[in-house]
């Protein structure tokens, strides 16, 4: 059965533990044994075992994989701001005549691109292998005589 652990830490008050539940009670709740001892550890009740430090709180808790639960954030209306008085706008101050413009010059017409293509990849042919034909002469041809440079001297 899963059980929190009491650490007795701040920061990581809970482990979870997985134990058998002989050592929560030992079945007869004569006497308890073993986590059924420790008074900080969260038991959930099962078969006639009322369970340990066990309530709404510590079952979420529970639930949560023995981590604390963090409550939702209440929301609090914020305060709601008077406006001020608004102000009477001072007269407006007649704008002076614009000036009228130079006439703008007409920009001359950029080129238009060029657009070069390129050849196609041209693949060469594999060139025809020719196999020449074997003929057989009739007559066969005169062994060459063989000479060698041989030194017996020595």
């Amino acid at each position: 059965m899963t059980i929190c652990h009491a650490t007795a830490s701040e920061s990581n008050p809970y482990t979870v533990n997985w134990v058998s539940w002989n050592s929560t009670d030992n079945g007869y709740n004569i006497d308890w044994n073993g986590h059924g001892d420790h008074e900080g550890d969260i038991i959930p009740p099962f078969a006639d075992f009322p369970g340990s430090n066990w309530n709404d709180d510590t079952a979420a808790l529970w639930e949560n994989g023995c981590k604390p639960v963090e409550p939702e954030p209440s929301v609090t209306p914020s305060p709601s701001v008077t406006p001020e008085p608004s102000v009477t706008p001072e007269p407006s101050v007649t704008p002076e005549p614009s000036v009228t413009p130079e006439p703008s010059v007409t920009p001359e017409p950029s080129p238009s691109p060029t657009i070069s293509v390129l050849p196609e990849e041209v693949v060469p042919e594999e060139p025809e292998v020719v196999v020449p034909e074997v003929v057989e002469l009739e007559d066969e041809l005169p062994a060459a005589p063989v000479t060698a440079d041989v030194d017996y001297t020595g």
